[in-house]
């Protein structure tokens, strides 16, 4: 048999799918979620050339990139990535067994002084009041909102540092908040009667967010995080006009919309895909 080979290659929306022609009739199903993922990169310009492979066995089907070659059509842009041509058969056993790299991983290897699980703040701030989203946001587009914003999330992240109010869901709410009204020392008040439990009068709202957060079991499921998220914008848009509320009522829409709302929308089920893009 041929020994295997790698070389650097840009790969078109063309060969890309030729190259799908030849994908193994067993291989794993395709996720359009994760597809969309990779378009959004594609199409922003972010994406990477990496030593993840695209990968051919000794029978030249494709057994590796299924997901980045769909994803080159859906955001009708060229890539360039590593190919590799007759991969022995008996490889698929090991490939991508490896652990994956978390976003918090990802950002210490490229030298980003982050505050750890930055990724699922940022992620939250980008869902908003959304359930469920059609993808997951990249860590290149939370590198990319660090970038602009980290004061904001160092902020959300030194308020609420331990135990069950450092919540994604929570300091999300926090860093927009932040971003858009720039109060910070009433923020930081809140921040300390939400974890301490101790108030004045004008801080009831953040008591009654610590009444709820004591006794819920778990926010981990979509609808769980979503509530939690709109309890905390009800209680931080009162708590900031310190109002002497008697009973904390989720909020119905977003209190603190940010630069780039709509487009976060946009591309939260959609990739925007250009017109002239053949899907």
């Amino acid at each position: 048999m041929p020994e295997p080979s790698v070389r650097i290659q840009t790969i078109t929306p063309a060969i890309a799918r030729k190259w799908l022609d030849k994908n193994r009739d067993n291989n794993r199903n395709v996720v359009q979620s994760r597809v969309k993922q990779y378009a959004a990169d594609m199409i922003a310009g972010r994406w990477e050339l990496s030593d993840q492979a695209i990968s051919f066995d000794e029978d030249d089907e494709l057994v590796n990139g299924q997901h980045r070659l769909e994803a080159i059509i859906l955001a009708n842009k060229p890539i360039v990535s590593l190919v590799m041509f007759n991969l022995p058969t008996k490889a698929m056993l090991v490939l991508d067994s490896g652990k994956k790299r978390n976003t918090d991983e990802a950002f210490q290897v490229a030298g980003r002084d982050y505050p750890r699980q930055c990724g699922s703040t940022v992620r939250r701030v980008f869902m908003g009041m959304r359930t469920y989203a059609g993808r997951a946001f990249t860590d290149q587009e939370v590198d990319e909102f660090m970038a602009k914003h980290v004061d904001a999330v160092q902020f959300a992240h030194r308020i609420l540092q331990k135990g069950k109010f450092a919540s994604a869901s929570i300091r999300a709410v926090i860093v927009r908040a932040y971003l858009k009204q720039k109060s910070v020392v009433r923020l930081e008040k809140f921040g300390e009667v939400l974890t301490t439990g101790m108030m004045v009068p004008g801080d009831e709202a953040a008591i009654h967010l610590r009444n709820f957060v004591m006794e819920i079991a778990s926010s981990k499921d979509g609808k769980g995080r979503k509530h939690l998220y709109a309890m905390t914008q009800a209680a931080v848009g009162a708590f900031l006009k310190e109002e002497k509320i008697k009973k904390l009522i989720p909020a119905a829409e977003e209190l603190f919309p940010i630069a780039g709302e709509c487009e976060w929308a946009g591309n939260v089920s959609q990739v925007a895909v250009p017109k002239s893009a053949a899907v």
